[in-house]
């Protein structure tokens, strides 16, 4: 299904009255606002989300696309997130994961978040179509609130790789030339048609799901340049100030 066939129904359908939804808990405590298939970008109360999840860490959000979901640590067992909802109860759907590696903190450089690859378009099913520059040009944009702060994040590139080849999902860097090094093989191997290329002090946002779409690869991961990040407000607040 292309992403401007997407209607109010069919986003219902992916999940907005499912309880096995992860998103589901946050939009029956607060609510969501509709308009046409975009999602307007809730207030978010992460210490809410903690009451209902205590592995909760952030919320991210893909603007006209069913990316709107709570992020979760991800545990020792690092299976646990990718099999169960954020009411701890087993699902094919399973969550957003913040990598385990980072110890439910951002990277200095790279934070790597995972989500499964549903056909119904939930999870992480969005970010494979941002090759598809009229995709691309739809959605630029990925924002991710962590700690108090909304991290707001550009899509420039992404690449198919094996999951078990750990060289894309780097946990730290040795200075800037070692990055540099790494961007160079990033953007070798880039099939988003950003047309833009990260600095050698950027800090990047990785959404990475599982695609066969490229055999033998069985990963696809987006990559976005964090070009802004603003504090959050309490949801109270915040709504005001935006009024």
């Amino acid at each position: 299904m292309a992403y401007d066939e997407l209607t109010r129904a069919d986003l219902e359908r992916f999940g907005f009255d499912d309880p096995y939804d992860p998103a589901y808990i946050y939009r029956s405590i607060f609510g969501s606002k509709m308009e046409g298939h975009h999602q307007v970008w809730p207030f978010i109360d992460l210490e809410e989300l903690k009451s209902v999840n205590s592995d909760c860490v952030g919320w991210i959000h893909m603007d006209g696309s069913p990316i709107n979901y709570p992020v979760v640590m991800q545990r020792f067992d690092q299976s646990y997130g990718l099999t169960h909802n954020f009411s701890d109860e087993e699902s094919v759907h399973g969550q957003v994961v913040l990598a385990f590696h980072h110890g439910g903190k951002m990277g200095a450089r790279m934070t790597v978040l995972y989500a499964h690859h549903m056909k119904d378009w939930s999870m992480f099913k969005a970010i494979v179509s941002l090759e598809d520059p009229d995709y691309l040009a739809a959605h630029p944009l990925v924002e991710f609130i962590h700690e108090g702060t909304r991290y707001i994040a550009r899509w420039f590139a992404g690449v198919n790789y094996q999951a078990n080849d750990p060289w894309l999902e780097r946990v730290r860097f040795d200075d800037d030339a070692d990055f540099e090094a790494w961007l160079a093989r990033v953007m070798s191997e880039n099939i988003v048609p950003a047309g833009m290329r990260p600095a050698a002090d950027a800090r990047l946002l990785v959404c990475s799901t599982c695609s066969d779409d490229y055999p033998p690869n069985d990963a696809f991961a987006a990559l976005a340049l964090i070009e802004e990040e603003r504090h959050v407000d309490s949801p109270k607040k915040e709504k005001e100030s935006s009024l």
